[in-house]
């Protein structure tokens, strides 16, 4: 692919001992690999266009993180942002617009990605920790000549995490994790309810409880816990030769409620 020049900058700044800012500029390239990158697509009738001289992915990326840690009510907590740009000069582009055909293609337009994230971290009393999490993610690409949001892709999502040990040694564990995701473009196809192009927000629990021994642990957990599902992920599953069938249209879980349990061994 020749020569390419890429230029980067960090910044590393501690105004006080509590503190930290960094700042990040700098290009990167990469080679796509369209076809190994994007094998959910194949659970499709789609038909296959891919433009001859794919170019490679060549991008400017900037970014700035804060990290302050401090005392609330005489315990430790950490407040943390960070927040990223990413300009693409050229990118290889995943079109799914047409529910027939699976395209890719050079970047002809802009192409762009904006995310910020928010994080708390607290230890509410000795040995419980809280994780606060929430991330805006803004993503658009250029389809076929018109600038749209990337499909399937939550602009917001949210996460809140409790951990808990009895005794400093963690005889006993116990996490829970409550996400949020919200919602995302969804691309056409005639099969979809109502021509729907929005998905719905939804919530996902997982949890996990460990008891620890000498030489091995026992835990049980589960994922999913409230049961959401997708309906009808595989559009078109009674005609699976047919030309509407496509089940990589994808925007929640497709399967339910998960319980599990297993043992964890020590080998020294």
């Amino acid at each position: 692919h020749g020569f390419e020049y890429l230029p980067r900058l960090n910044i590393k700044y501690n105004p006080s001992d509590q503190t930290v800012f960094r700042l990040s500029v700098g290009k990167a390239m990469r080679v796509a690999n369209p076809i190994a990158e994007n094998t959910s697509y194949f659970a499709s009738s789609r038909e296959f266009e891919i433009q001859d001289s794919l170019g490679v992915e060549v991008a400017w990326n900037y970014g700035i993180n804060l990290t302050h840690c401090f005392k609330l009510f005489e315990r430790e907590a950490s407040f943390n942002v960070d927040a990223y740009r990413t300009n693409f000069e050229n990118q290889v582009i995943v079109d799914i617009e047409d529910p027939t055909k699976l395209k890719f293609y050079n970047l002809d337009g802009e192409s762009y990605s904006n995310s910020i994230q928010f994080d708390f971290n607290y230890e509410l009393f000795d040995r419980f920790d809280v994780k606060l999490a929430y991330k805006i993610n803004q993503v658009y690409s250029t389809y076929d000549g018109e600038k749209m949001l990337a499909p399937l892709v939550p602009e917001n999502r949210a996460l809140v995490n409790f951990a808990y040990s009895t005794t400093h040694s963690n005889k006993w564990m116990f996490d829970a994790t409550w996400n949020y995701i919200g919602e995302s473009r969804i691309p056409y196809h005639p099969l979809i309810e109502d021509n729907k192009t929005v998905s719905d927000p939804f919530y996902v629990i997982n949890s996990q409880v460990t008891k620890k021994f000498k030489t091995y642990d026992v835990y049980l957990g589960g994922e999913n816990l409230l049961n959401y599902k997708q309906e009808n992920p595989i559009l078109g599953g009674d005609d699976p030769f047919g030309s509407n069938f496509d089940a990589s249209i994808i925007w929640a879980p497709v399967m339910g409620r998960l319980i599990y349990t297993g043992i964890r061994l020590k080998i020294n």
